[in-house]
């Protein structure tokens, strides 16, 4: 309204001084103006100068009523704008902080972007995790939202997109799992003739997701889904990484578990990042309270999981001792009386009747396991150099008795706090949990607490400093490179009950840009167990992780990312034994949407 108003005026005023210009030049040419034909002047008539007068003198009364007309509907403009403005902030201090419009448009929608994102999530990486976190109120990352289309018909709008990348990997050594470093896995005790060169190709970190958003009353829906190829079944099986729905700061689906902290995964090649990392996903149901610009709290109930080892009654492992009638059903190395399996031979779900009678002759096993049907291998652990892989074979009636085993009391439960400014983040998650052991004649239970903090902050216009350190007992399997090693717990070491097993890691990663294009991250990581004196000499004890890279987009404008790394863990066993190896890694991405490298950020 008031641009159209300032538009009649500009033309009206104009309209006047031309019409005021013409008349009097006119006026002035016909008083003073020589012909040509008769040079003496002659003086036009009296009553026509009168009549031009008369004409001036209403043009400049329309003008002036022009004018008055505009200044009124610019006061009758500024009282609307002041009337929306009064009820805009009435209804913002009626509502509490944490309800305030996600979705909408006009003022409301810019309120809502008026929260500060830690620019730290707003650094490139390869994983690109950090657009997959649920934030206060559904706010994108990208305010841009690229990608996006809406749906016609309707007012939500959705974004497909992905990315398809490819791994080449060469181990001057074996370093356990083909597609991931993870250090739990590598060898231990090799012998020269096992210490040959492997490499490999996969492409099982490519990823799919859908984020679709709906304007929902005065809030935002947002559904989001998630898969990549890491399924059990084989390198093109997919496995879901996560579904939810969120509305209000209430969620609900399969995510991060909100212990862990998706904005400082480091910009690593690897998919595993380092250890102690927390990069859980499980069901849940989680509410955020948002508290002024820079506060949140949140609060979740998530699956509970429990994994500890299994435990029968009137077994006894093999190179150890009773404890309080209970022993472990997962195969350990024979050495009983001096004797000592090869390297290439393990014995097949063992147990001892009377003193050393086996139950199952020891099988040949040279990189995949013999393993008739009916047999299982329980748990997954490294014998002399040889990865024994989880599940790997039929289970029987008994395996899958439902009565005996780690079971889970309790869901789980997490508190969390969240300080956020434009510059960077910190955040302190709490965990607890109760976890469970049954058989036949006895049941035990243990507490389970963890404590986390992260922060993440920018170092100068892009760079950034990464850390996170945790500890607490009961939690291992929330550490990614130790989820599945069934260290929850363990026999206590008066052998009375079980016990929840403590456990410390820490990570830090630096990423520098050496140019808008091209950029490197050096991470660290380290994690421990404190073992009991009931665990096997093969038992997990700690573990370290370092990579560095170097990280290129070789066009602005284009989807395209390269990339080279190289990695270098180990870890040592109860036994102190250890395991070492490296890795060379080169990846090749292309990103399905990608915001285009600003030039002048350069």
């Amino acid at each position: 309204m008031r641009s159209l108003a300032q538009k009649v005026y500009l033309l009206t005023s104009t309209a006047a001084i031309i019409a005021l210009a013409a008349l009097t030049v006119f006026a002035q040419s016909a008083r003073t103006q020589p012909s040509a034909q008769n040079p003496p002047a002659q003086n036009p008539p009296a009553q026509d100068i009168e009549e031009l007068r008369r004409k001036l003198v209403e043009l400049d009364k329309e003008v002036q009523a022009l004018n008055q007309s505009i200044k009124q509907l610019e006061e009758q403009q500024k009282r609307k704008q002041l009337e929306e403005q009064q009820k805009r902030e009435t209804k913002q201090e009626t509502q509490p902080p944490s309800t305030q419009p996600a979705g909408a448009t006009g003022a409301q929608s810019a309120t809502r972007r008026q929260r500060p994102i830690s620019g730290v999530a707003k650094q490139e990486t390869v994983s690109r995790d950090r657009e997959t976190v649920a934030r206060i109120d559904n706010q994108p990352l990208d305010p841009e939202m690229i990608g996006f289309f809406h749906i016609p018909g309707t007012q939500a709008k959705v974004k497909i997109d992905g990315y398809a990348k490819l791994d080449v990997m060469m181990d001057p050594r074996p370093a356990g799992d083909p597609d991931e470093f993870i250090n739990t896995t590598f060898p231990v005790n090799l012998t020269p003739p096992q210490k040959v060169v492997m490499s490999n190709v996969s492409f099982r970190e490519s990823r799919i997701n859908l984020d679709f958003r709906s304007p929902f009353k005065e809030e935002e829906f947002r559904f989001y889904a998630e898969i990549d190829f890491f399924g059990p079944d084989g390198p093109t099986d997919p496995r879901l990484r996560h579904l939810y729905g969120q509305i209000k700061n209430v969620l609900a689906g399969h995510t991060w578990t909100t212990f862990s902290d998706p904005d400082i995964i480091p910009d690593t090649l690897d998919s595993e990042r380092p250890a102690s990392i927390i990069k859980t996903r499980q069901a849940q149901f989680r509410y955020t309270q948002a508290i002024g610009k820079h506060h949140s709290f949140a609060f979740s109930v998530e699956r509970p999981r429990v994994r500890g080892p299994d435990l029968e009654l009137d077994r006894r492992l093999i190179c150890s001792m009773d404890i309080s009638g209970f022993s472990r059903s997962d195969v350990e190395r024979l050495r009983v009386m001096g004797v000592d399996l090869e390297p290439d031979r393990s014995l097949i779900c063992s147990d001892v009747t009377g003193d050393f009678l086996r139950s199952d002759v020891e099988r040949s096993r040279v990189m995949m396991p013999d393993i008739p049907p009916g047999r299982s291998l329980i748990r997954a652990s490294v014998i002399r150099g040889f990865l024994r892989s989880e599940g790997e074979a039929l289970l029987t009636p008994d395996d899958e008795t439902p009565d005996e085993g780690p079971y889970n009391p309790a869901p789980d439960f997490v508190v969390r706090y969240r300080y956020e400014r434009e510059r960077g983040h910190l955040q302190f998650g709490s965990l607890y949990r109760a976890l469970g052991f049954r058989n036949v004649v006895a049941e035990e239970k243990a507490f389970g607490w963890g404590l986390n903090f992260s922060a993440g902050v920018l170092t100068g216009k892009r760079d950034n400093l990464l850390i996170s350190a945790t500890y607490g007992a009961g939690i291992a399997r929330y550490l990614n490179n130790l989820s599945d090693l069934d260290l929850d717990f363990d026999l206590a070491n008066d052998g009375r009950g079980i016990r929840a097993l403590p456990v410390i890691g820490a990570y830090g990663a630096y990423q520098h840009y050496w140019t808008r294009q091209l950029r490197s991250t050096v991470t660290f990581g380290y994690d421990r167990v404190q073992n009991t004196a009931a665990q096997p000499f093969d038992a997990f004890s700690k573990s370290y992780y370092t990579s560095a890279n170097l990280i290129w987009r070789p066009l602005k404008d284009y989807h395209f990312t390269v990339g080279a790394e190289f990695l270098y863990g180990w870890q040592v066993l109860k036994g102190d034994s250890q395991g070492r190896a490296n890795r060379v890694q080169l990846s090749l991405q292309y990103n399905l949407y990608r915001k285009p490298i600003d030039p002048a950020s350069q």
